[in-house]
């Protein structure tokens, strides 16, 4: 019949414009994300090919059989223990696009119908931005967990009483973040900042690359005006997108994904150090677009918006918290 011969054409339209565009719509919410789109420029989003777990390699001992020797002397052959891993849980994201068939009659010509599609795209996209934001900075007392594991979970506050990838933190003391509970900023924050940055070290073989912190907690850093501390680097600003302060070394930026969302009042930033942190998502779940399909009791065409992915980390040690940043 006409009728379902012209749905049956414009949903094919439908399903492939939106497969064309999904590409576009995942570059979209990561580049306009600070926090992801660092990632991102770092290499640390990747790809696995499903499985029941994400798993991280641990390392958390040293090889003792490792030593100086000459000739014939022998070695040690004894196995060595020292190697753990994580295992993350996957955790999905999804949503729909849905015309209704009142909606492609109003929007009959074809030029009208992909303009209609462009705007319940940008729609679905700015509310998957909007929702892995929330979802990635939250208050780990709240986040549900369903949910993303969230930066504030692999850098808490409180790193001895949380668990990240099954792993205790309060069992295993090489299993927890740095902190530092800083105060008022214009007394303690250049210090704090200084000895979360060696802590999260590893004895000064390995440097945080990252200082991600709230609109408020950067603009005290740069309200502290030290000469010669605090510049903008034009090359990574470029890079990135949006400005980018140097701190030894290390990106300095804020996220509005960042308020006080840790249970502690005041402001915080995050030390991080791309080596030690990485966004996992399933190969075959990035942000993919099923075909525009009409549900037996709707007269509407319906597409998803699927992604299965989770922040994962392989060293919390590298990983440091400045909060209660406060005013006075």
């Amino acid at each position: 019949m006409p009728g379902i011969a012209i749905t049956d054409t414009y949903d094919a339209l439908l399903s492939t414009t939106l497969r064309n565009y999904s590409r576009k719509m995942r570059d979209n919410i990561f580049n306009k994300f600070p926090f992801l789109n660092w990632l991102m420029n770092k290499g640390r989003v990747q790809h696995e090919d499903g499985g029941t777990f994400i798993i991280e390699h641990l390392l958390y001992g040293k090889n003792t059989t490792i030593k100086a020797y000459s000739d014939y002397e022998t070695l040690d052959t004894t196995p060595m223990e020292g190697i753990t891993v994580a295992q993350y849980n996957w955790k999905e994201y999804g949503g729909t696009i849905a015309i209704s068939r009142v909606e492609k009659r109003k929007n009959s010509g074809k030029h009208r119908l992909l303009n209609l599609l462009e705007a319940k795209i940008n729609q679905a996209e700015m509310s998957l931005r909007d929702k892995i934001t929330t979802d990635i900075f939250a208050d780990i007392t709240a986040s549900p967990a369903k949910a993303i594991d969230g930066i504030f979970l692999h850098a808490s506050s409180s790193p001895s009483t949380t668990t990240v990838g099954s792993v205790s933190g309060s069992t295993y003391t090489w299993w927890r973040n740095q902190t530092s509970n800083v105060g008022a900023f214009a007394n303690n924050l250049e210090s704090s900042l200084r000895t979360l940055f060696n802590s999260c070290s590893a004895g000064g073989a390995d440097f945080p690359n990252a200082v991600v912190g709230s609109q408020t907690a950067i603009e005290y850093y740069e309200a502290l005006g030290t000469p010669g501390k605090r510049f903008i680097n034009e090359q990574r600003t470029l890079d990135l997108g949006f400005e980018v302060l140097t701190y030894k070394g290390a990106d300095m930026f804020w996220d509005a994904g960042i308020a006080t969302n840790v249970p502690e009042t005041g402001e915080t930033m995050v030390m991080l150090n791309s080596e030690a942190i990485r966004l996992v998502i399933d190969s075959e779940s990035d942000f993919v677009t099923t075909d525009f399909i009409e549900p037996e009791n709707q007269t509407a065409s319906v597409a998803k918006v699927l992604a299965m992915l989770n922040l994962c980390t392989n060293n919390r040690r590298k990983l440091g918290l400045a909060y209660g940043i406060t005013a006075s």
